[in-house]
């Protein structure tokens, strides 16, 4: 997967999005199945992910219990 800045002007395909894409994610060599996106709805995209699969800080784990500091 690989994400690209772009110059044309075409439409971000996000519903209800009216802006220009900044953007194209490809899957594949071929640009028939890119997904072109605003700078806009990429830095929502990014926000949202990170909370979804930011890993929780190690200090957390151990206020848990989840590790017992002892070396085995």
């Amino acid at each position: 997967m690989e994400i690209k800045k772009i110059s044309s002007k075409l439409k971000c395909e996000i519903s209800g999005c009216k802006n220009l894409a900044d953007y194209s994610i490809s899957t594949s060599d071929n640009s028939k199945y890119n997904l072109n996106i605003c700078e806009h709805c990429l830095r929502e995209i990014n926000k949202l992910s990170s909370k979804m699969f930011t890993p929780k800080s190690i200090k957390n784990v151990y206020q848990k219990g989840g590790f017992s500091g002892e070396n085995k």
